[in-house]
């Protein structure tokens, strides 16, 4: 399912932060989702595809946090929509400014960047100091 969110804002809480967003499905405004950053549960008013959505999200695997696994949940879901979208927005700014790389040993939603828009340039740094151990992103 493709699903990508719109107008993205979000602020500080003393719980974390709070958010709110328009939840897209293949280019079609389905939702409003807002989260007050005070521990509750994310609010979504469904403009349609409230039950492909939430079929979806019983499909998507368990997640592990430590030595614990929990099903997926639309508020989980949500929340990683979110920190995909500002990844993205932040790799999009650094992408300016040279080629993004993570070692395979870097955590997934971590980049570095060789201040270099010269592909070629970039990979042969990499393939000299890293040597099979890094992708390009």
């Amino acid at each position: 399912m493709n699903l990508t969110i719109k107008s993205l804002k979000t602020w500080y809480t003393p719980d974390g932060g709070g958010y709110h967003f328009n939840l897209y499905k293949d280019g079609k405004k389905i939702a409003f989702v807002f989260n007050e950053g005070n521990g509750g549960m994310v609010s979504i008013t469904w403009d349609s595809c409230k039950e492909e959505v939430m079929e979806y999200v019983k499909s998507l695997p368990e997640i592990t946090l430590g030595e614990y696994k929990i099903g997926m949940t639309v508020d989980i879901l949500m929340d990683e929509l979110v920190s995909n979208y500002e990844l993205e927005k932040k790799m999009a700014r650094y992408r300016k400014k040279g080629i993004l790389f993570r070692l395979l040993s870097d955590p997934e939603t971590s980049f570095r960047t060789i201040k270099t828009l010269d592909l070629n340039v970039a990979k042969d740094f990499l393939d000299k100091k890293h040597p099979n151990s890094y992708i390009l992103i």
